[in-house]
C-alpha cells in the first residue's frame, strides 16, 4: 500500500508533470527579457516569453519537523512538503521598479490580458494547493491594499501579478475607459476575492 501515491503525493506529481515546481535553471532571465525589450519593442515572441517569466510556480523544500523520528501522517500537503508561490524569476519587483520606466510603461497597456491570465493562474494553484476558494485568498494578507500604500510590504513575489495588472488597467482606462470598464465589470465574474477587489479598485 506504500507504494501507492496518497492524494498529497500525486498533487505534487501534477504540478511536476505540469511544469510548475520551480527549477534553479533557466535560459532567460528578466534583466536580459528588458534589454531586448530596449531593442526590439515589444514583439509577440518577446510577450510570450515574459508570460513564461512571470508564470507563478511553487517552491518547495523540506518540512520543519522538531524530530527525524516524528511520525507524521500526511493529512495536510505541508506534512509532505513545505510550500510557496512564487514566480518563474527571482526579484521581478525589484527589477521592473529599477528598469527605465519610459520603456516599460508604454508596453504595459497591451498585456492586460497576459497579466489577467497569469493572476488567474497564480489563484488557480492557490486553490490546487487548498489555500484560495470563491470566497477566500491570500490577496488579503499579501496585498492589503490594492491601491500603492504602506502596508504593502512586498514579501510575496507573486502580488507583483496583480500589481502590474492593475497598472495596466489603468493605462487602459486613461485611453479607451468605455473598453477598461467593461474589463472591470468581467472581473466580478472571475471566482475569486482578488478580482472582486480589483474590481472595485476600479
Amino acid at each position: 500500500p506504500n507504494a501507492i501515491p496518497g492524494p498529497h503525493m500525486r498533487k505534487l506529481w501534477g504540478l511536476f508533470l505540469a511544469e510548475r515546481i520551480k527549477s534553479p535553471w533557466r535560459d532567460i532571465d528578466l534583466y536580459s527579457w528588458l534589454e531586448r525589450l530596449k531593442r526590439d519593442g515589444l514583439t509577440a515572441s518577446l510577450r510570450l516569453q515574459l508570460r513564461e517569466l512571470l508564470s507563478p510556480v511553487v517552491s518547495i523544500s523540506r518540512p520543519f519537523r522538531f524530530s527525524e523520528d516524528q511520525d507524521v501522517s500526511a493529512k495536510h500537503l505541508r506534512d509532505l512538503v513545505d510550500w510557496e508561490l512564487v514566480l518563474v524569476s527571482d526579484h521581478v519587483g525589484s527589477t521592473l521598479s529599477e528598469s527605465s520606466r519610459s520603456e516599460w510603461a508604454p508596453v504595459l497597456p497591451f498585456l492586460l490580458e497576459d497579466l489577467q491570465a497569469l493572476v488567474r493562474d497564480a489563484l488557480d494553484l492557490l486553490q490546487e494547493l487548498g489555500s484560495a476558494n470563491s470566497f477566500e485568498d491570500r490577496s488579503y494578507w499579501d496585498l492589503p491594499s490594492v491601491s500603492p500604500h504602506w502596508q504593502n510590504r512586498g514579501f510575496r513575489e507573486w502580488i507583483v501579478l496583480v500589481e502590474l495588472l492593475r497598472d495596466s488597467w489603468l493605462t487602459n482606462f486613461e485611453e479607451h475607459p468605455d473598453v477598461a470598464a467593461k474589463i472591470a465589470h468581467r472581473w466580478f465574474e472571475i471566482p475569486y476575492p482578488t478580482f472582486k477587489r480589483l474590481a472595485f479598485f476600479a
